[in-house]
């Protein structure tokens, strides 16, 4: 869910000089089951999101942006909001304002209001989990407040086609844990009597008529899994190397995950290639998880993934204005630690490039993320860093 809000943060302009002034207008999406008053008629955007696709309605009047789209996913997929208001925060610089939430039955919402840094204003919406099709909802602006009448009316003139308008069934707050009632105890059916024991014998009690049985705990359900915990976090440690100029990302494991490896895609420079994007994947008890792409993906691509057991214990790069050749130290898994005296290395990827190689992380400090860079201009990846077990926030 995080991913796909920050695929739609992306579409945020770099100057947010106001809403507009176009009319607001009905438009249904068929396909995506809503209808809701766009200024103006939006354009559509298509985007592959880690096996589904995302679809997003974009309006853009006077500079700043109304936005509306959905991604189906697979029943039961986690549901954080937190994490994806706060992701949405992360990719325009900015703060949290407020938030509020609901629940009804299996369905989520969260709305929000976040003071933008990068671009200046604010953005307001709602995040809806309706079944397991994931909304989002946002407009963006100079004046876009919750309050603001514009924003309001974007917000509230969002519908569900073929079912009533969800929100007014909705109870605001938390969904409280929910706890399993205990069954009514059955009786258990007579049987024939048993011949009574000698007297005297260890068997010479009264029997009771009725015996009865304790249902075995169940614990409550969850629809966020219950990952494995990680061990205190240690002093702050984040590193990387590259330029020193760009769009600035920090990109972090679930609860209880490592660093794994990456998927990396290149572009031709000159007389050899770099490595132009980079998506960090993370290994969460016995699963991959992959995190968001940081810079241009291109037709080539390549996957470096540690061996069963190994995580990415250090990362040797060089890089310079690009980021031009990447190599990885995995190291055995041994408990909350990584283990630097029994290691395996990937082989190098990206070109051969001038500068020399730097080494990140090998102490045996698990990895929980990565920082990347990337040109403002032209998108591109430029520097790349680990977020080490503790790390601060850039």
């Amino acid at each position: 869910m995080r991913r796909f809000v920050l695929v739609l943060a992306a579409t945020l302009p770099v100057a947010l000089v106001g809403c507009g002034k176009k009319p607001f207008r009905d438009f249904t999406s068929t396909e995506g089951g809503f209808t809701v008053q766009f200024p103006g008629t939006p354009r559509v955007e298509r985007r592959p999101l880690d096996g589904a696709t995302a679809t997003i309605f974009l309006a853009e009047p006077s500079g700043g942006v109304f936005a509306a789209g959905y991604a189906d996913f697979l029943p039961g997929t986690p549901v954080n909001f937190d994490a994806a208001v706060e992701g949405m925060a992360e990719a325009c610089e900015g703060k949290v304002l407020s938030q509020d939430k609901g629940f009804a039955g299996d369905d989520d919402w969260v709305e929000f209001e976040i003071e933008s840094g990068t671009p200046g204003g604010y953005v307001s919406g709602r995040l809806m989990m309706i079944g397991s099709r994931f909304y989002v909802l946002f407009a963006a602006g100079k004046v876009a407040r919750r309050s603001h009448p514009e924003t309001r009316a974007f917000i509230d003139s969002f519908k569900l086609t073929g079912r009533d308008f969800p929100w007014s069934s909705f109870t605001p707050g938390i969904r409280p844990p929910s706890t399993p009632s205990t069954p009514s105890t059955p009786s258990t059916p007579s049987t024939p009597s048993t011949p009574s024991a000698p007297s005297g014998s260890a068997s010479d009690v009264e029997l009771p008529g009725e015996v009865t049985v304790k249902p075995p705990e169940i614990p409550p359900v969850q629809r966020t899994p219950i990952l494995p915990k990680m061990p205190p976090a240690r002093a702050p440690r984040d590193e990387i190397v590259g330029f020193s100029i760009g769009n600035l990302f920090r990109d972090t494991a679930p609860t209880g995950g490592i660093l794994v490896g990456f998927d990396l895609w290149y572009q031709p420079r000159g007389k050899y290639e770099v490595i132009c994007a980079v998506r960090p994947i993370y290994r969460v008890g016995t699963k991959n998880v992959p995190g968001l792409i940081h810079g241009n993906a291109t037709p080539r691509t390549s996957q470096l993934l540690a061996p069963t057991g190994y995580a990415v214990g250090a990362v040797s790069l060089k890089a310079g204005i690009h980021v031009e050749q990447l190599g990885i130290t995995y190291m055995k898994v041994d408990g909350d630690r990584l283990n630097p005296e029994d290691v395996r290395l990937s082989h190098v990827v990206g070109g051969s490039g001038i500068l020399p190689m730097k080494k990140l992380g090998s102490d045996g400090t698990p990895v929980t993320g990565i920082q990347a860079r990337t040109n403002r201009n032209t998108g591109e990846l430029c520097a790349l860093g680990l977020v080490l077990e503790g790390g601060a926030r850039p």
